[in-house]
């Protein structure tokens, strides 16, 4: 019996068999301690995670379709090909965050940190990123972001082409050379110049995205200043 615990308080939010892939739509998890937990394929959906810590958690292929994380630390996490769909996401961080593939159609992200995060491949469409932190993210030619965003000025990177794919021993050094600037690409018409400081403080991505095959990495755990 798996057990899930308040953040503070320590008394018992949720007892369960199975965390990987179980079916926790609707549960409230509000201030729950879920630090590195594996939630592979796990179903989130319209779940309470209000300030809940997901610090380095695996939530690759998770369903978090409307679900509730306001002011959640999910710093670190793995969120590759997860549903982010129509979630309300304000306040939370998502700091040095994996997303890669992840859906993020229509969430709310209101004051989100998502500086540093992993972005490659990632659907931001249909959101207002007016007052999203985004300094330091990482993107690829596959990130959709919303009509007329533009993504220099928010301070993100385009990740080149030759990028190795991400694996669980990924680093962000394993990228030195292969970042792009795009502050330098004015409309698509000037070339992208490299960035030779891009590759600071990148997250390193965590796990194959693919259900089952996903993992934590060996991660530091983030400063609580982080």
């Amino acid at each position: 019996m798996l057990t899930i615990l308040h953040r503070h308080t320590g008394s018992v939010l949720l007892e369960t068999e199975l965390l990987q892939g179980a079916d926790l739509s609707f549960c409230i998890l509000q201030d729950a301690d879920l630090d590195r937990t594996i939630l592979l394929c796990t179903n989130l959906a319209g779940g309470n995670l209000i300030n809940a810590s997901l610090v380095q958690a695996n939530l690759s292929g998770a369903d978090l379709t409307g679900a509730d994380l306001w002011g959640a630390d999910v710093r670190a996490a793995n969120l590759a090909l997860a549903s982010l769909r129509f979630a309300h996401l304000d306040q939370a961080n998502f700091r040095d965050a994996n997303h890669q593939g992840a859906n993020l159609r229509h969430a709310r992200l209101e004051r989100t940190d998502l500086r540093q995060a992993w972005l490659v491949g990632a659907d931001l469409s249909e959101t207002d990123l007016s007052s999203c932190l985004l300094e330091g993210a990482l993107f690829d030619e596959n990130t959709q972001w919303p009509e007329g965003f533009q993504s220099h000025a928010a301070g993100a990177y385009l990740v080149s082409p030759v990028i190795p794919r991400p694996s669980v021993n990924t680093t962000a050094s394993d990228y030195c050379g292969v970042l792009v600037d795009i502050t330098r690409d004015s409309g698509g018409t000037a070339p992208v110049m490299p960035h030779q400081d891009a590759v600071r403080g990148r997250p390193r991505v965590l796990g194959n995205p693919v259900c089952g095959l996903a993992q934590a990495g060996p991660h530091r755990r983030p400063s609580a200043t982080g």
